[in-house]
C-alpha cells in the first residue's frame, strides 16, 4: 500500500500595530502535541522544527520570538513593518495529511490619520 502525503491549508489575517504583541494561533496541532513546525518573513525561513521548543539561532528577530502557554502559537513581540509577510504553521503526523496553516502579518501605524 502506498501512502499519499496530502496538504491540508488554511489561511488567516492577521493586522497588528507596529510596537505592538502579535500572536500567532496555530489551530491545526492535535491536542496533546506541541511545537509545531514554523516559518515565515524573510523567505519562507524556517523558525523551529516540529517537536524541538528552540528557535532557530540565525534568526535576526530571536529575542523577540517565544511560544505561547500552549507551545504552539508563536508571540512576535515589538512588531515592525520588518515583520510583515506570510508565516506557516505546519505539523506532520505520520500516514495524515500534512497541516498547513499560513497567516498573514499585516502590520500598520500606531498613528493613523483622516483627512
Amino acid at each position: 500500500m502506498t501512502s499519499k502525503i496530502v496538504s491540508v491549508a488554511f489561511a488567516v489575517t492577521l493586522h497588528v500595530e507596529n510596537g505592538t504583541t502579535a500572536v500567532l494561533e496555530c489551530t491545526i496541532v492535535p491536542a496533546g502535541q506541541v511545537y509545531p513546525d514554523w516559518s515565515g518573513p524573510p523567505n519562507a525561513t524556517l523558525y523551529t522544527m516540529q517537536g524541538d521548543p528552540t528557535f532557530n539561532p540565525s534568526l535576526t528577530n530571536l529575542a523577540r520570538l517565544s511560544w505561547s502557554n500552549n507551545n504552539k502559537d508563536l508571540v512576535l513581540r515589538n512588531v515592525s513593518r520588518g515583520d510583515e509577510g506570510n508565516y506557516a504553521c505546519t505539523f506532520i503526523l505520520a500516514d495524515k495529511p500534512n497541516n498547513n496553516e499560513n497567516i498573514q502579518l499585516n502590520i500598520r501605524s500606531k498613528y493613523t490619520s483622516f483627512i
